[in-house]
């Protein structure tokens, strides 16, 4: 009896990692992933947005309006040094709108960065997904186009970067 438990708790560990790896999208989902994140850019370059965060308990955006949280008690849901504002209805709005927007794609969104040229375009975007059973913390597609680095330093070592295309990359746990 004691075999069996040990075998059985083995199998379900096995289980899980196969479906935790099976989770983080494979380069055809990928591919998918960024023609559909693509099509945010519009939303984000109109209300120029420079960073956005949609988790439970944390909710925020910096934009042409100034930087909006759903609250501002928590420094880990605020990270910046810009004064953070309480969101009125417009920001509410936006937020919602952003949200909607990001919705479409099919991932995952949790928080976004931004940058744009002084003609208003995206030059670079990096968007933190979060899939369902990973324990991928710090997967992102990265908008970059010709980006040349192939690998970054993360909060708790090396970040994998895999080309996508000539414009996008994913960014993994190593």
């Amino acid at each position: 009896m004691k075999h069996h438990l040990i075998f059985h708790s083995i199998q379900l560990a096995v289980l899980n990692i196969l479906l935790v790896s099976c989770d983080i999208p494979n380069p055809a989902q990928r591919q998918r992933d960024v023609a559909n994140l693509s099509k945010v850019f519009s939303t984000l370059q109109t209300l120029k947005v420079e960073a956005y965060r949609n988790e439970d308990s944390c909710k925020n955006v910096a934009y042409q309006r100034g930087l909006f949280s759903s609250t501002l008690e928590s420094s880990s849901c605020n990270r910046s040094d810009r004064v953070t504002i309480a969101m009125d209805d417009r920001a509410k709005q936006d937020f919602q709108t952003i949200s909607s927007s990001m919705a479409t794609t099919g991932v995952n969104i949790e928080s976004l960065d931004a940058t744009y040229d002084r003609a208003g375009r995206l030059i670079r975007a990096t968007f933190r997904a979060r899939f369902r059973l990973s324990t991928c913390y710090h997967c992102m597609y990265i908008y970059s186009p010709r980006y040349s680095g192939l690998e970054l330093e993360g909060i708790e070592g090396k970040l994998k970067s895999t080309a996508i295309n000539s414009d996008w990359y994913f960014d993994e746990d190593d």
